[in-house]
């Protein structure tokens, strides 16, 4: 954290992946602006391809200075957000497989995840994530306060964080280890 100007005490929720609505950016975005009204150690870390960053620094109105767009990272320079991150976030509306799903559940990272298609079925709500429920697509409004509350409920509670690091760390291996995952590919494939 001291290398990357990061105070020890502050919360590092951390988002990975293609800044774009589908991906949820814009909608967690405007939740952890309430999250920062409520708990302003918080930095929010966007690392993705920043083609849209424009759009994203529109909607970052006056919480710019608690945000970090870091663009694209190798894995080595990705580890060193995932180590430091207090939690991850995948507020995603659909995803085929979640590989930064995976990805956060190998760091051990506490995870808010949306109920959005594909992501639902990684995530359990209170087993290896906090589920923050889309609710109706055309207003964002309910989806938005569901992701501040899973926020706030998971940053505030530790042993919340601990569990849900354990039972991801035991469900990647249990579930999405290379034998179990070529057993589902071949059963695609057979079909």
């Amino acid at each position: 954290r001291e290398n990357y100007h990061l105070d020890s005490n502050e919360k590092v929720i951390l988002m990975v992946g293609r800044i774009c609505k589908a991906k949820g950016m814009f909608a967690y975005l405007n939740a952890f602006k309430k999250v920062l009204k409520r708990d302003s150690n918080c930095r929010l870390v966007i690392a993705g391809e920043l083609c849209n960053a424009p759009d994203l620094l529109d909607a970052t109105d006056k919480v710019t200075v608690k945000i970090t767009l870091t663009g694209m990272l190798d894995k080595d320079k990705l580890s060193y957000w995932y180590r430091m991150a207090d939690i991850g976030v995948i507020p995603s509306y659909a995803e085929q497989c979640c590989y930064v799903g995976l990805e956060m559940m190998s760091y051990g990272l506490p995870i808010i995840a949306s109920d959005g298609f594909g992501v639902k079925r990684m995530f359990p709500d209170g087993l290896n994530a906090y589920v923050a429920p889309i609710g109706n697509r055309r207003n964002p409004k309910e989806f938005v306060q569901n992701l501040v509350d899973c926020t706030l409920k998971l940053l505030s509670n530790s042993a919340e964080q601990r569990k849900t690091k354990n039972n991801a760390r035991r469900i990647l291996k249990e579930k999405y280890n290379f034998s179990e995952m070529a057993e589902h590919y071949k059963a695609v494939f057979m079909a």
